[in-house]
């Protein structure tokens, strides 16, 4: 009896498990990336570097402080590629396959560890969720990778071509903004290829729009239904922000020569509209960040912050969010006291728990911008070091050029903000609400109510 509740207590808390399985991974990843066969100079990578490189990789970031092109043999890129999927996909999806293809049954433990790492409502039905987002995931980038292998074996030869279309593929499904290039400057070399970016841009797309909603989708399309709540959100607001980006972006770098403005009409509205799917969630990047006027970088800052959508690649606040705060804004306006979307009531505890992520996700990274330039106050501006970390936070990979010149202190700040973006502080903000939720369920207590006033 004693042994059973011994048991019990010490049992892992689901969202515990999936961060403590995404830093085995991180810290298996990055022992790997230092040892002599995954670099090009046969030395290894210094332990700082290795690290940093395994946290942006499976944080689906892409920030770097060396070249994956020029640092890593095929052995380290492939290694890299692994952590950008276990990343992508999340690490208890990935654990699921396995058990999986073992012939072994998941416990109501790692269901529900699955269950978060998904971002699914309901206990039931999620590994074959997880089965089919698996054959998602082959599909869209086994079909991305056909896609990319012509105009990659037409540059690069047949075996760097192919094996960099499959690279691409799973970093642009995957949101992670990893190149193998060698020019250190992305997608800037495809500026003028507008195939490539479309490619590009799709797969980003899909990989951010979320799970959930690409089964929605898959559904309807089949069945003839009508669209979810959640899937109508994602894909209005992402279309939106889509939309509003590739105008204003494209509006403001017309003319400016560090950017696009030496580009043809054509190539200028192509690249605005590849800044805007990427500023969001993969950080590829069509010219340099660093030579943006204000209004671009404040807005690629913005998107960054709000990020992909809900069971998707990306990182960021979300997209559910960003549209719930505006519903609630606009709700305000109006005088109304409830949360309508599509004549259907939102829960007061969602909308509790969306003020709650956008308002602690501002100030840790206002925190994070403080330390951050406490450590590195030699090496870059506030503007460019405030950039770095809400790319970071976003998962994006956005970066204006300082990310090879932190200092080891610099570099330990951003590892930490990338995998809070990715799984720390959204899973504290998750178990924190389930609880509340669970608390809030119990007994009868109630408080008398007093007004304060605000704003």
């Amino acid at each position: 009896m004693s042994q059973n509740v011994a048991k019990r207590r010490f049992k892992l808390n689901p969202y515990l498990r999936v961060t403590l399985g995404f830093l085995t991974v991180i810290v298996a990843g990055a022992l790997l990336l230092m040892l002599p066969f995954s670099t090009a100079d046969g030395k290894g990578i210094s332990a700082p570097d290795a690290f940093f490189t395994a946290v942006s990789a499976v944080c689906v970031t892409g920030l770097s402080t060396v070249e994956a092109g020029t640092a890593f043999t095929f052995w380290g890129q492939l290694i890299l590629l692994l952590l950008i999927q276990i990343g992508g996909l999340g690490f208890m999806t990935v654990a699921a396959l396995m058990f999986l293809a073992l012939g072994k049954r998941l416990g109501i433990s790692d269901r529900i560890a699955l269950q978060e790492s998904m971002n699914k409502f309901e206990l039931d039905g999620v590994v074959q969720m997880t089965k089919r987002a698996l054959q998602i995931t082959a599909v869209t980038e086994g079909a991305g990778a056909l896609l990319l292998l012509y105009p990659m074996i037409s540059r690069y030869g047949f075996a760097k071509g192919l094996w960099t279309s499959i690279f691409h593929s799973v970093s642009a499904f995957c949101n992670a903004g990893f190149d193998i290039f060698g020019r250190g400057d992305s997608l800037a070399g495809f500026y003028d290829d507008p195939y490539v970016l479309a490619v590009t841009m799709l797969l980003i797309i899909v990989g951010g729009l979320g799970f959930l909603v690409l089964l929605d989708i898959k559904r309807c399309l089949r069945k003839r239904g009508r669209l979810m709540l959640q899937s109508r959100i994602v894909l209005i607001v992402s279309a939106a922000l889509i939309a509003a980006g590739a105008v204003l972006f494209t509006a403001a770098e017309w003319d400016n020569h560090g950017t696009i403005g030496s580009f043809t009409p054509g190539q200028k509205i192509m690249c605005g509209l590849f800044q805007s799917v990427s500023a969001r969630t993969a950080g590829f990047a069509v010219f340099s960040q660093g030579s943006m006027q204000s209004v671009s970088y404040m807005l690629t800052m913005l998107f960054m912050f709000i990020g992909a959508s809900p069971a998707g690649t990306g990182g960021g606040v979300k997209t559910t969010t960003f549209a719930l705060l505006i519903i609630l804004m606009l709700q305000i306006v109006r005088g109304r006291r409830e949360t309508v979307v599509f004549k259907r009531k939102i829960n007061s505890a969602t909308v509790l728990k969306a003020i709650g992520i956008t308002s602690l996700s501002i100030i840790f990274i206002l925190l994070c911008t403080f330390a951050v330039s406490a450590v590195e106050a030699n090496t870059a501006s506030g503007g460019e070091l405030a950039f770095e970390v809400v790319s970071a936070f976003g998962t994006v990979g956005f970066s204006q050029g300082i990310t090879p010149l932190l200092s080891t202190a610099g570099k330990f700040i951003i590892m930490l903000i990338m995998f809070a973006g990715r799984v720390g502080l959204m899973s504290v903000i998750t178990a924190l609400s389930a609880q509340f939720e669970k608390n809030g369920n119990k007994g009868n207590i109630s408080y008398p109510e007093e007004k304060l006033m605000i704003g």
